[in-house]
């Protein structure tokens, strides 16, 4: 039973999702740990793992957290609303088992939560904002007050977990709270997923969304330290298509091209049409202009089929009414 093997749980966070796994705390054999599960199969439970052996092996030098695999059956939180855990309530599941972050002689303090739905009954969960270690990256728009100015050897150490995140395609949110500092160093955490095709780039997480200042702030500096430090390193993990940060750039950075802006060149087609412009051109915009006036006025003004009756009026006096025929009229 999972209620056996680990002891005095306290939740990490509330979970959000219906699929999602839960994270605690909790003492397994009398050692604090970090819990998270349960997992359907224990492939699931063991990618994080796979992930860590092979970050090892490209980068011995980034900081990972040990881990194992448990298999118990699921009976700890059975008032959970939310989450996997609600699903696989009294089933076999499998558990991550990670070095606790937060240091045993630290007592860890707790704070009760709730959700206007799924959590409206207040639970203990820890108070992260009472911790000093672990803490997590934090964004800031601002270079003069990011981890970039204000701590340089941490920036190198997120960049490079970043960019093997890019090469291993794990982790393909990337979300600050996934970079955790502690002892000196920066861990990254829940890389529970591998994409073999990998078909996200850099610029759409989080730590380096070009929609945000995080992406250019981040690239910026990959490009002060290239020659220093990225340039070898990504020589070394391998990545694809990072010979020149200007590579690594236009490949793993920037967002795929916006569709095109409809409304923005029928404009343009117009103005070149009322100017001096080419006259096919001009010819092009005011075919457009006519399928969309068109096309405008069909869908505004819907036809209505109407069917009434009609006398022959070449019947004859005296004779019988001939049969009434049915005509179709198109009002519109």
């Amino acid at each position: 039973m999972e209620s056996q093997l680990f002891t005095s749980p306290l939740r990490a966070q509330l979970n959000t999702s219906a699929t999602k796994q839960c994270t605690y705390f909790a003492l397994y054999n009398d050692v604090r740990v970090f819990v998270k599960g349960p997992f359907k199969t224990e492939l699931d439970a063991r990618v994080s793992d796979r992930v860590k052996d092979s970050k090892n092996l490209l980068a011995p030098e980034l900081a990972s957290v040990d881990m194992s695999v448990v298999e118990a059956i699921v009976d700890v939180f059975p008032d959970t609303p939310l989450g996997l855990r609600k699903a696989m309530m009294g089933k076999t599941g499998y558990f991550q088992v990670a070095t606790s972050l937060i240091p045993a002689d630290v007592s860890i303090p707790q704070i009760e939560r709730s959700t206007a739905r799924a959590w409206t009954t207040p639970v203990q969960v820890v108070n992260w904002s009472e911790l000093s270690e672990p803490r997590c990256l934090s964004y800031n728009k601002n270079v003069d007050e990011s981890i970039y100015t204000l701590d340089v050897k941490g920036a190198i150490e997120v960049v490079k977990h970043v960019l093997l995140s890019c090469r291993l395609g794990t982790s393909a949110d990337l979300a600050f709270r996934n970079f955790l500092f502690a002892n000196g160093t920066c861990y990254q955490v829940d890389n529970d997923t591998i994409d073999n095709e990998k078909k996200w780039t850099l610029g759409k997480t989080a730590v380096g969304s070009m929609r945000t200042r995080a992406g250019p702030l981040m690239l910026q500096f990959i490009k002060d330290h290239w020659d220093t430090v990225f340039q070898e390193f990504t020589q070394r993990i391998g990545l694809p298509d990072a010979s020149t940060v200007e590579e690594l750039e236009l490949v793993h950075f920037q967002l795929p091209p916006k569709r095109k802006n409809r409304k923005a060149e029928k404009k343009k087609r117009r103005s070149t049409a009322d100017g001096d412009g080419d006259e096919d051109d001009a010819e092009e915009a005011e075919d457009a202009d006519g399928d969309a006036s068109k096309k405008k006025k069909k869908k505004k003004n819907k036809k209505r089929r109407v069917a009434f009756d009609t006398e022959d009026d070449n019947a004859a006096d005296g004779e019988e009414k001939k049969k009434k025929k049915k005509k179709i009229v198109i009002i519109g």
